[in-house]
């Protein structure tokens, strides 16, 4: 029996290329919002109060700090955001796809997965609070809006240099091993601009994503309607952006593993499906998630 290859919803880091119609980018939480204009003239960028800031970002290539990575033409520099949430720092950086030439064809990339560096090396997945569903990018969902923890204490003269890894899959197809890379998103606080530092400021932003979200999974075209009102019923519930993402995760998980189901194993009983529904979402790693595969495979060769 023939099967379909599933694509979990990762969290390291990889820009993923293939050939497809590139698409208009979706707005995104406070994106439409006019920035006030304080700048670092009156602001100590070191101490900011809470709340969501505009600043300037390029990404620069990893070994050379005067030429910009080809990440640089995924990012939406006007919706850069610098959130503080109790003296704590993130960014957010919000992707669209990438044309490139490449020997004749016209490649369309779209951001896959990013990591963060941790004290011992490591890069750790970034927070994903939005993706491109599949019926937009006619591939499969990709993340939209990330977020990822910086050190507030190494600006440096309005500077700060941060570092990420990115897979870019069509370098690995075209030589094995050459597909992970690491970029450099440096940040200018030199301009930065208050978006909104009210009391409340982080409750609406919140808000804000949930809203998105409740749209976003409608637009998630392999499970029901009943699962669809079921995870906007859950999202009401979500007080925290950490747990947002998880939800996004669950959401994005539960469309791919009722894609794979269906493509591959329609012969299993409802409660079969659902248990392995529930199986997927709640692997931690992708040898979990595969495990859950083996067994769908297993038993729709029983069934047949």
């Amino acid at each position: 029996m023939k099967y379909n290859k599933i694509l979990a919803v990762g969290v390291t880091g990889a820009l993923l290329f293939s050939i497809t119609g590139s698409v208009k980018p979706l707005n995104i939480a406070n994106a439409t919002e006019t920035p006030q204009t304080n700048t670092t003239n009156t602001l100590d960028v070191k101490n900011l109060q809470d709340g969501i800031y505009s600043i300037d970002v390029d990404i620069m290539h990893a070994s050379n700090k005067k030429q910009k990575s080809m990440m640089d033409g995924t990012v939406e520099k006007d919706q850069t955001r610098l959130i503080v949430e109790n003296g704590q720092y993130k960014v957010r950086l919000t992707f669209h796809s990438l044309k490139k030439e490449f020997n004749g064809s016209q490649l369309t990339g779209w951001l896959g997965k990013l990591g963060y560096p941790l004290e011992n090396g490591e890069f750790a997945p970034s927070t994903v609070l939005s993706r491109y569903t599949k019926n937009i990018t006619n591939e499969k969902d990709y993340p939209r809006v990330l977020e990822y923890p910086i050190d507030k204490n190494e600006i440096q003269d309005n500077k700060l240099e941060t570092k990420v890894q990115v897979y870019v899959q069509v370098m690995e197809n075209i030589h094995k091993g050459s597909g992970t890379q690491v970029a450099k998103p440096t940040f200018d606080f030199s301009k930065i601009k208050v978006i909104d530092k009210s009391s409340d400021a982080l409750t609406k932003d919140l808000l804000e994503l949930k809203e998105n979200f409740k749209k976003e999974v409608k637009g998630l075209s392999n499970i029901t309607k009943e699962e669809v009102d079921s995870l906007a019923n859950e999202v009401t519930s979500i007080n925290s952006r950490e747990n947002l993402a998880k939800l996004v995760a669950k959401a994005y998980k539960l469309d791919n593993i009722s894609e794979f189901i269906a493509d591959n194993a329609p012969d299993l009983k409802k409660e079969e499906k659902e248990k392995y529904k529930k199986d997927y979402i709640d692997a931690q790693t992708e040898e979990k998630e595969q495990e859950v595969i083996n067994n769908i495979k297993a038993s729709e060769e029983k069934n047949s």
